[in-house]
């Protein structure tokens, strides 16, 4: 047995990579990161852990700082990748950073998209999530997200990581929604969604490709809302909206889910990872 090193991070400050782990084997784990004395800090990361004397998992990066142009004044930046092989599940994760806009040693942007697999186990079904991010000025400010599991369960979200206005600004005045997330089996769609601290209520439409239009009013403690189950065949289009105790409307967030045929006996939707159950709306 032994502690678990952290891997390095990604964009989000984040683990790269995060496996499981079987405390009842005898684990070496360690990671490396180096920086090269060269413009740009470009270099390199290293993890891995080898249990019972086998490999465990493991995973790599290179920086490139601004050695590989894709065209002027844009770098990809690095690339990583991961694998966790023991103990199941077996996870797969690939990630590229691309830059634009050098300012001296920050770049004014960067777009990272990953792919990660995790292989049906224990029970749970095969997933794969599709991930791009967005840093402006070294603050990762948003994510978005796509997901599909065994079940035919699929998932759309996004994350803002900045929250305006401040305590310091027009405190009358209402902020947005920071998270969405549209979830959809054979049998339900649900929406959760993480909004303003400012909102007395939220207004929310929901749109499918065969005509239906509902708007729900919901009080700023319900943050879950059940739509009513769509055919895989047709797109859904949800936008809410939060509106303060004087009226005023905030900024507006919206997604879609797309087209997808989905089998017969489907099983129902997984709860959404961290909203609580709710039977609001």
């Amino acid at each position: 047995t032994g502690d678990q090193c952290d891997q390095f991070e990604d964009p989000a400050g984040q683990p790269f990579l995060t496996c499981a782990t079987d405390n009842t084997t005898n684990r070496w784990n360690g990671t490396m990161d180096v920086t090269l004395p060269t413009k740009g800090d470009a270099g390199f990361a290293f993890s891995g852990e080898l249990q019972n004397g086998t490999l465990g998992n493991v995973a790599a990066k290179a920086e490139f700082g601004h050695t590989v142009p894709l065209e002027e004044g844009v770098y990809l930046k690095s690339i990583a990748a991961g694998v966790c092989l023991t103990p199941a599940p077996l996870q797969i994760r690939g990630q590229a950073v691309i830059s634009a806009l050098p300012l001296g040693s920050e770049e004014a942007v960067e777009v990272d998209g990953s792919f990660h697999y995790v292989d049906a186990a224990n029970g749970q079904p095969w997933s794969i999530t599709l991930q791009r991010g967005l840093t402006m000025f070294d603050h990762h400010i948003a994510d978005g997200t796509l997901s599909l599991d065994g079940d035919d369960a699929l998932d759309v979200g996004f994350d803002a990581h900045v929250q305006l206005p401040s305590d310091d600004v027009d405190a009358a005045s209402v902020d947005g929604i920071r998270a969405l997330r549209l979830h959809r089996t054979a049998r339900h769609t649900i929406l959760a969604w993480d909004g303003s601290r400012l909102a007395s209520r939220y207004e929310v439409s929901a749109t499918s490709t065969e005509g239906y239009q509902r708007l729900y009013v919901s009080p700023a403690t319900c943050r879950v809302v059940s739509l009513p189950a769509s055919p895989s065949s047709t797109s859904v289009s949800v936008t809410i909206t939060p509106i303060g105790a004087n009226g005023r409307r905030g900024g507006a967030a919206g997604l879609r889910l797309p087209v997808r045929r989905v089998r017969a006996g489907a099983k129902a939707a997984h709860p959404v990872a961290g909203v609580p159950r709710s039977r609001c709306g």
